[in-house]
């Protein structure tokens, strides 16, 4: 996570952890519907005709995360799949740390002797539930 710290008291959030929020959030319902368009096999003429939009339309909104309404995702994924939307919010400062790695030559070290990267987190789907992964690089 790239936030810097939670909000606190009546101290203004900064407009980039604000941009941050607001992009995870676009990032996680845009994953959340194509999983589901992958999953149920839906063409996107057969969800344009399920939505009574045109094509053109459901092939934009399918293509990247834009600044869609609520309504938009909710109506695309019950579209897809039937199903609704379930939110739940994360808590900021239990993230992991972030896998920034300063290259070798910046640090004057050699590739021998430098840190191996480490990553870790929380990766949870739709379906699946959270699944804690740690990936070593040897």
């Amino acid at each position: 996570m790239f936030m810097k710290s939670k909000p606190v008291g009546s101290e203004p959030v900064s407009k980039a952890d604000l941009a941050f929020a607001a992009q995870r959030l676009r990032l996680e319902l845009h994953n959340l519907v194509l999983e589901a368009f992958e999953r149920e096999r839906v063409s996107q003429s057969e969800l344009a005709l399920r939505l009574r939009k045109q094509p053109s339309q459901i092939s934009r909104l399918m293509a990247a995360p834009g600044n869609w309404t609520l309504d938009t995702a909710a109506h695309l994924l019950y579209g897809i799949s039937g199903n609704v939307v379930e939110v739940t919010e994360h808590d900021i400062s239990a993230a992991p740390v972030r896998n920034d790695v300063i290259p070798d030559l910046l640090l004057g070290q050699s590739a021998a002797n430098a840190p191996k990267p480490k990553a870790e987190g929380v990766v949870s789907g739709a379906s699946a539930p959270k699944v804690q992964f740690q990936v070593s690089i040897p």
